[in-house]
């Protein structure tokens, strides 16, 4: 999926929160931190929430997402929080193709896969609070940590004979490469082909975000958090040989994380 569709399926669900915070705004609290603020706000000291995520490098459904938070110890409208992302990363040029004779369909020009795992620590200021029960409160969030990435082989089924007939085909798994006749690919091998061989990576990542929190009991929460990824590599991600232009060290994207959580 091309990034400009992936940004609107992104902008879509933004719409969606902020039709929803338009028609609460009047529940808004501005936070106090003063006894007739008690009576409206829902305090809590620590929350767990998690989701899945949705990346304009990353596909439809990019991953997951888990977070905690706990509140700081003066700040009543302040918060520590810890997080993990288990994201894929796609590169933006892949396009799915179906040979007519092949087994299964596959990314053309496509070397690896790339796995992200992003621990994270950072913090989040509210700025708008909900009632106890309900409306929609309104944080920011910044986070910062290290990024481990794992490049697995793309591997795809490849007839290594010159028999054309798939019933008669020598048939194998091969990673794919710039010599590769691509009327002999007959599909991908599986996501999970090729875990035995990956290499890691190590790089950095921040995010900044804004979080919106709805729901209708206390002690638990839904809501949206949408924001910007900014990840740097020690070296070139090399996903797709063909475009090296398009292999980079330094990334961009845009994201939201849809979740479900408890206080």
């Amino acid at each position: 999926m091309g990034a400009l569709k992936k940004f609107i399926i992104l902008y879509l669900f933004f719409k969606i929160i902020t039709i929803n915070a338009q028609e609460s705004i009047e529940r808004f609290e501005v936070p106090q931190n003063n006894d007739s603020n008690k009576e409206t706000v829902s305090d809590y000291d620590s929350e767990f929430t998690y989701g899945l995520q949705f990346a304009t490098n990353g596909g439809i459904l990019a991953g997951i997402a888990l977070k905690y938070a706990w509140q700081h110890k003066y700040v009543k409208t302040r918060y520590h929080l810890i997080g993990l992302d288990i994201i894929h990363v796609e590169h933006p040029k892949e396009i799915t193709l179906q040979n007519p004779r092949g087994l299964t369909g596959y990314t053309f020009g496509k070397s690896n896969d790339i796995i992200c795992f992003r621990p994270h620590f950072g913090q989040e200021f509210i700025l708008f609070h909900k009632a106890a029960e309900e409306g929609i409160q309104v944080s920011f969030i910044g986070a910062i940590g290290p990024t481990l990435a794992y490049r697995k082989p793309y591997i795809l089924y490849y007839n290594v004979s010159t028999d054309e007939d798939i019933q008669n085909a020598i048939i194998e798994e091969q990673q794919f490469n710039t010599r590769m006749n691509d009327s002999k690919i007959l599909g991908h091998a599986g996501f999970f082909t090729g875990f035995g061989d990956m290499t890691a990576h190590l790089g950095i990542h921040t995010k900044t975000s804004l979080n919106f929190e709805y729901g209708k009991f206390e002690k638990s929460v839904v809501g949206l958090e949408i924001g910007l990824m900014t990840e740097l590599f020690t070296e070139k991600l090399i996903v797709m040989p063909y475009i090296p232009e398009q292999n980079k060290q330094l990334f961009f994207s845009l994201f939201a994380t849809l979740y479900y959580g408890l206080r």
